[in-house]
Order: structure tokens, then C-alpha cells, then sequence
């Protein structure tokens, strides 16, 4: 049980400080804000791309989540085939 939820909340917060160096929003601190990261990506994509706002703010929400449902997809798979 703690095995699966560390599994989600890892790959997360790595993300999380990934995003966070990558976009200099974190001001010192190792894990930026959420919000503030999605809210960077989006606006980059909205401006920098010319993707409309709504799906920028879809496509940084999948960025950010992501890599837990892919580390998650992974695990299932290995312990399926055990």
C-alpha cells in the first residue's frame, strides 16, 4: 500500500522540482507551487505557441501529472506479470 502511494507522490514531486528549476519559479525554494507552475506553462504555450488559454492550461496539467500515471501504468505492469 505505501509501495503504490509513493509510487504516485514521487515521480509528482520530482516533476514538481524539475518543473520548478526548469521555469526559475520556485525563488529560492526547492518545490515551486503548483499552481504557479501550470499557470507558467500555459501562458508560454498561449503566447510563445498561439495554443488558446484553455488548452494551454489542459496540456501543462497533463505535463505535470503525467509521469505519475506513467510510473503507476509501469509498476501495474510488472507486478501483472509476476
Amino acid at each position: 500500500m505505501l509501495k503504490s502511494i509513493l509510487l504516485i507522490l514521487l515521480p509528482f514531486v520530482l516533476n514538481i522540482i524539475v518543473l520548478t528549476k526548469l521555469l526559475g519559479d520556485g525563488h529560492g525554494h526547492l518545490l515551486g507551487n503548483p499552481i504557479d507552475i501550470v499557470s507558467g506553462i500555459s501562458f508560454t504555450l498561449s503566447f510563445g505557441f498561439g495554443v488558446p488559454i484553455w488548452l494551454g492550461i489542459i496540456i501543462s496539467i497533463l505535463i505535470l501529472i503525467l509521469p505519475s500515471y506513467i510510473a503507476l501504468y509501469i509498476f501495474l505492469r510488472r507486478k501483472k506479470k509476476k
